[in-house]
């Protein structure tokens, strides 16, 4: 095999065409480049666009530049030929390495749009490539709006609108993109009314009907409202979840100034009050508690704030007015004045923020779309409105990556056809009902809350949780077995409760699994090593959890039943406490234990958790070592 077959197989040619001649010449810029002269047999005939062969009529030069040949610049020269077809017109024959027009091969243009996908600026690409960034562009514009030719929104029926800045200042585009299918559909300058009507008709040249779009994702701008009722009326509009929440927020955080007026203690946390209970650290919620005791009108407001949004978590829409009945009740009844206005623009645009409990629309999709857009931004010398299609186009998830990708051009070449948020907290305590009665709350992950009602004193104390919910009647809840089931009585509540408290054992033997045997820290790479590691310290996790168990459940029990002599001995030494002859109640040990792991066992702190447990058995067991090496010692 000599030096031309080989690069003619690199190439990928088929007969007739050979590589006829390998040059390296010295290069403009310095350096040498690799020049590969392509031809065809004489005699050789081509088939024109009805599949007949037919002979060359004559040839036109032409020259393309290739990928490099390590660090030599390539360029491949052909006398392309031209044949005369049995109706007499001459046809220029298509190449297989190059596209109609091009001065690039398919796989340089692979090259390019494989960096570009990277998030490279095209400048950048352009510089790699050594080659003037227009031409790049000319090679991204061209492979985008073939992909777009082939992109079908016929299909669409939940549509998503959102704007975002285009340009510095007060420039804007909106875009429109599928709900379903997670891609751009189009693209429009501006924010008003028009645009909502552009898309619909972009949408009609697509022959896509207005009545085919049955649902809108949007935010609760008067202008894509008027818009959406007349470029699409049969549609039905939810406002995203996420701009009801940013108002809400917006509520709290002029509450939280409004009190950061008379007191300092509020400086550094705008945050611990903006972000839910289930994203704050335990040191966070430590100190929220107490801000909340110390601004009462500040806790006020933080507990409505939770309130609402266990509204996206309701199963109905019933049920969902219920609940923000009973919430204005509560707003009304606390006459925090910004979130009075909050509750005044809920209702004005409550059918939209309702419309989430049926559709489960949000507009987090086109923020993340939103995000490419500046990214396309950056990496666009000219944010023009159709650059910023094209790269939104190739940035989202439209399938156009797979048309685009080395795979679809190589068909090209050779010539083939292309082809929630957790739902809250189980055993919730409600407030207190206008008949004396309290409701005991039951929910699950992404479920609803039901209830049921029993007697109890006259006030719920909120304890440490600022969470507490309102009271919902008639609700329904789902079993973990058994699928939705009705919470109407004590005894489904009670066995609901029970469900949970074996989901939360779970949830505990994991918690000191990852944090307090610290597994993940590991490292390990193989599964023989990993399972040998689980099985020690899973007799570590278990001992740990049943401790926390049996010393609420069961405190008298006799210590020295899961101690040994040394430990409990340990746990009194430790907290310089007289050691007795013999242990005493289990409680007692265990809590000396959680002691020495930072509880602090205040009268009303409860009992202790598995972090205060694991934290004080480590003192514990390594006290324990130090009295058995002693004795061990003095015997010798």
């Amino acid at each position: 095999m000599n030096s031309e077959q080989l690069f003619g197989m690199a190439l990928g040619l088929h007969t007739p065409w050979q590589v006829d001649a390998i040059e390296f010449k010295p290069g403009a810029a310095g350096g040498e480049e690799l020049h590969l002269t392509l031809g065809f047999p004489r005699g050789s005939r081509f088939p024109d666009s009805q599949g007949q062969a037919c002979p060359v009529y004559d040839t036109n030069p032409r020259t393309w530049q290739h990928l490099n040949f390590f660090e030599h610049a390539c360029y491949l020269h052909c006398q392309v030929p031209r044949i005369k077809t049995g109706d007499g017109r001459v046809e220029t024959v298509p190449v297989p390495w190059a596209r109609a027009g091009s001065g690039f091969t398919l796989l340089f243009e692979a090259f390019a749009m494989a960096l570009i996908e990277r998030e490279m600026p095209v400048k950048r690409v352009a510089e790699i490539l050594r080659v003037n960034p227009q031409r790049v562009w000319t090679v991204f514009n061209h492979w985008i709006c073939e992909a777009r030719k082939r992109d079908d929104p016929s299909m669409i029926t939940r549509l998503g609108v959102d704007e975002t800045s285009s340009r510095k200042g007060h420039e804007y585009i909106t875009l429109g993109v599928d709900m379903d299918t997670r891609r751009v559909i189009h693209a429009v300058p501006g924010k008003g009314q028009e645009t909502m009507l552009e898309i619909q008709r972009y949408l009609a040249s697509q022959e896509v009907k207005p009545e085919q779009i049955t649902e809108i994702s949007m935010d609760m701008s008067p202008s894509f409202i008027a818009g959406a009722g007349k470029a699409f009326p049969k549609a039905k509009i939810t406002f995203d979840r996420f701009h009801v929440v940013k108002l809400l927020n917006e509520a709290m955080d002029t509450v939280r100034k409004l009190e950061r007026q008379e007191g300092l203690t509020l400086k550094g946390h705008k945050y611990t009050f903006l972000k839910d209970w289930d994203r704050l650290s335990d040191k966070r919620r430590l100190e929220l508690v107490n801000l909340m005791d110390e601004y009462p009108t500040l806790g006020e407001a933080y507990r409505l704030k939770a309130l609402f949004n266990d509204l996206w978590v309701m199963p109905n829409l019933p049920s969902a007015e219920a609940h923000f009945a009973a919430w204005v009740e509560e707003v009304q009844r606390a006459g925090i004045q910004p979130f009075l206005q909050f509750a005044k623009t809920v209702k004005s645009h409550w059918s939209g923020i309702a419309r989430f409990i049926e559709s489960h629309l949000n507009n987090g999709l086109l923020e993340g779309i939103n995000h490419k857009i500046q990214l396309a931004k950056r990496m666009s010398l000219h944010t023009t409105l159709a650059t910023l299609r094209n790269m939104l186009t190739f940035q989202g998830k439209s399938g156009v990556r797979d048309e685009l990708g080395r795979g679809r051009i190589q068909e090209h070449r050779l010539g083939r056809p292309s082809p929630g948020q957790e739902g809250g907290t189980a055993g919730r305590v409600h407030g207190s009902q206008p008949d004396g009665q309290h409701s005991a709350g039951v929910r699950r992950l992404g479920g609803n809350p039901g209830s049921v009602s029993f007697s109890g004193p006259g006030r719920c104390r909120m304890g440490n949780h600022p969470r507490a919910a309102l009271a919902k009647r008639g609700g329904a809840d789902a079993h973990p077995s058994r699928g939705a089931v009705p919470i109407d009585s004590l005894e489904a509540a009670t066995e609901l409760i029970d469900w949970y408290r074996a989901r939360w054992e779970i949830e505990l033997f994991f918690h000191v699994l990852k944090n307090g045997c610290r597994v993940e820290a590991l490292q390990l790479s193989t599964v023989e090593r990993l399972e040998r590691a689980l099985v020690l310290f899973m007799v570590v996790v278990w001992r740990i959890a049943r401790l926390m168990r049996l010393g609420r459940t069961c405190p008298d029990l006799d210590a020295a039943l899961l101690f040994e002599r040394d430990e409990w001995q340990a746990a009194y030494i430790l907290n310089r406490k007289k050691v007795p002859k013999a242990p005493l109640r289990l409680n007692e040990v265990v809590r000396l234990v959680a002691i020495l792991g930072s509880f602090l066992a205040r009268k009303g702190d409860g009992e202790p958790g598995v972090k205060t447990i694991w934290l004080g058995l480590q003192r514990v067991m390594d006290f324990a070592a130090g009295i058995r090496f002693a004795r061990e010692a003095h015997a010798l």
